[in-house]
């Protein structure tokens, strides 16, 4: 088993956490660590493209180190879309086309990943973090048409002007989601139509950030993190496909499924730990590298138990991981040693 230390980094303590990063690799087999850009209890939206620059510079001074003590060096970045609307200020807003939920409204700071410019955006971020030459850069699972604000699907008017030209017909952002929700049989080709489309940008999107990367950093593989299997045929979203895109031709493809249990858990949801995660291995290639999701939030002994922590250890290799993430650090800089457990 393959194990990896994913751990939030700050540009003003940064020195301070390779240090730390590196001596815990001395006493524990950790063989990879991913170093995320943010802190989820902070800020859940993209942060504007600078914010990534100087954290792309931070992770090539980090990189260098890392591999002086034999340790695998990766990024996870953690948010391109958005994972759940935020409201922030303008100066964190990012000119692209919001998402617009079955409630018609647009977001505040979550974005359509059919938007050709979000697209460039996501690619010129990860462009910028391959420099740092990682072996693996995974893309989060925010990067999916769901979860954003409203649950169903995007209709905001990217959506609704594609599906309205495949169709050969006008439909405004209400009209397509009355459709989408009928039941005839012209409701039904309009529901096909917008989740092919739909899947169509998730390509387009995924093969931009692929050549972006390669173009910099040729011995990056890049992966996804997919989770919620029940809701990617609503998204229209084929997972083998969509991680062969991400991957590209001849290389293998690689994710993180969903690890299911952030905190302490009793009866049935155990069962479910397993069970999630192999629903989403189960409609990939045998050829997929599996890195499990084993998560604790809000990282703390108080909320999720190390006993329950190696349970769910046990229970992904038992579904089929061959290497786990290990997300159970909080995203504070808190010293390793505060945790030895």
């Amino acid at each position: 088993m393959k194990y990896l230390v994913r751990r939030v980094i700050f540009e003003d303590r940064w020195q301070a956490q390779l240090a730390d990063l590196i001596a815990l690799c001395g006493r524990v087999p950790i063989e990879e660590v991913l170093l995320l850009e943010q802190s989820h209890q902070m800020l859940m939206a993209p942060w504007p493209l600078e914010k990534h620059r100087r954290m792309a510079e931070v992770y090539r001074h980090m990189a260098v180190e890392l591999h002086r003590h034999g340790i695998g060096f990766g990024v996870n970045i953690a948010t391109l879309v958005g994972h759940g609307d935020t409201w922030v200020t303008e100066r964190y807003l990012l000119p692209y086309s919001r998402f617009v939920g079955a409630d018609l409204k647009p977001a505040h700071a979550c974005y359509c990943l059919l938007d050709e410019g979000w697209q460039e955006y996501a690619a010129s971020v990860c462009a910028l973090y391959a420099l740092g030459q990682p072996g693996k850069l995974f893309v989060d699972d925010d990067f999916r048409t769901l979860n954003h604000s409203v649950p169903v699907g995007c209709f905001c008017p990217i959506h609704a002007r594609r599906t309205s030209e495949a169709l050969g017909i006008t439909l405004t952002s209400e009209a397509l989601l009355r459709r989408v929700a009928g039941t005839s049989a012209e409701d039904r080709a309009t529901r096909e139509a917008w989740m092919r489309i739909n899947f169509e940008g998730l390509l387009a999107a995924a093969r931009k950030i692929r050549v972006a990367v390669a173009q910099v950093s040729p011995v990056t593989r890049v992966g996804l993190m997919i989770s919620n299997e029940p809701g990617h045929a609503l998204q229209g979203r084929d997972n083998d496909r969509l991680l062969r895109e991400f991957a590209g031709p001849g290389r293998r493809p690689l994710t993180r499924p969903t690890g299911g249990a952030y905190c302490d858990i009793l009866h049935g949801e155990v069962l479910m730990a397993h069970q999630r995660m192999a629903l989403d291995i189960s409609v990939l290639g045998t050829d997929v590298e599996i890195v499990s999701e084993v998560e604790n939030y809000p990282h703390t002994r108080f909320s999720k138990s190390v006993a329950f922590t190696r349970l769910q250890m046990f229970l992904h290799a038992l579904a089929g991981a061959e290497g786990m993430t290990l997300n159970i650090f909080d995203y504070l800089a808190t010293p390793f040693d505060r945790e030895p457990q």
